[in-house]
């Protein structure tokens, strides 16, 4: 019985009988309800059939979802969750994924009936895919953010010409989603270089010093800015002239700041002339005195 179930269910499938794909689950639903059925032939079958359906039917409506390369790996973003998922698939087989995952639900899962791309996404997050969790860019804990992803975050703001209010990243793993574009950066270190590297897809978009942005955004935020920084960014051979001498003038600047203010006694120019006109007069009122001591002693002898 199970059998020739199975056979009608695949001419059934050949013959386009099926005008969607849900009318297809929603009759594979009624066969279960079949108590003389082999579950275990039916469901082994199953898979299959519906493999075949797939071959010539579009029937997932996945608008919302995008994959997306990152380096070596590839990415499943959605629209509308605020999460990425990782996939050991290669760009462009977004939809066969799609597909077989939900299969797998059909036959494994039979009490679903709303197995749309929102729920297969949310299968694969719960149970198969690394999942990056993203924070908005407008509004972190900074709290919980170590030093180094901190640094990354500033660098991709400060370098990628960002708006903040139209990205989230993952605070893991320097992965950062454009909400609008559905695009994925991710902020990495050069282990030659020690610096800092924005990607986008397979390729190196952004390498600290590498044009005038750099340049510019030094400039524009060089208060911002720890000294040990700022003698570090002098040494950069790319940076332009103009850059570092801002940055000499911005240390000249923070060094006469911290420099220990000594008070000076400040001499007054006129404190001499009172000392010499003192002086001088002391020296004329002596000479009248002894002049006139001298008339009174000369009456005397008379």
């Amino acid at each position: 019985m199970t059998e020739m179930i199975l056979l009608d269910l695949e001419r059934k499938i050949n013959s386009n009988y099926f005008k969607s794909k849900d009318e297809l689950i929603s009759y594979v639903e009624e066969i279960r309800k079949n108590y003389q059925l082999d579950m275990n032939l039916f469901n082994s079958k199953l898979k299959e059939l519906l493999s075949l359906y797939d071959k010539n039917n579009t029937n997932i409506d996945m608008s919302n979802f995008k994959d997306v390369k990152l380096g070596d790996n590839t990415y499943i973003v959605s629209g509308e969750d605020d999460k990425a998922l990782k996939t050991d698939r290669e760009q462009g087989e977004l939809a066969k994924e799609f597909r077989e995952v939900q299969n797998d639900m059909i036959v494994n899962d039979p009490a679903r009936q709303d197995i749309n791309a929102d729920a297969i996404f949310d299968r694969m997050k719960k149970y198969q895919k690394e999942s990056s969790t993203m924070m908005p860019l407008s509004n972190l804990n900074i709290e919980i953010i170590d030093k180094d992803m901190l640094d990354k975050i500033r660098f991709f703001i400060q370098n990628g010409n960002v708006n903040i209010f139209e990205y989230q990243v993952d605070i893991s793993n320097g992965i950062f989603f454009n909400v609008n574009t559905n695009e994925l950066f991710e902020v990495r270190k050069n282990p030659n270089t020690l610096n800092y590297e924005i990607y986008k897809g397979g390729e190196v978009s952004y390498t600290n010093g590498s044009n005038d942005i750099n340049n510019n955004s030094i400039i524009n935020n060089i208060s911002s800015y720890t000294e040990e920084e700022l003698v570090n960014f002098q040494q950069d051979t790319k940076l332009s002239s103009e850059v570092k001498q801002t940055i000499e003038e911005e240390l000249e600047r923070r060094k006469k700041l911290n420099r220990p203010k000594t008070r000076v006694l400040k001499l007054n120019p006129l404190d001499n002339n009172r000392a010499a006109f003192i002086k001088s007069s002391f020296i004329i009122i002596m000479l009248f005195l002894s002049s006139i001591m001298c008339a009174l002693l000369l009456l005397l002898l008379k």
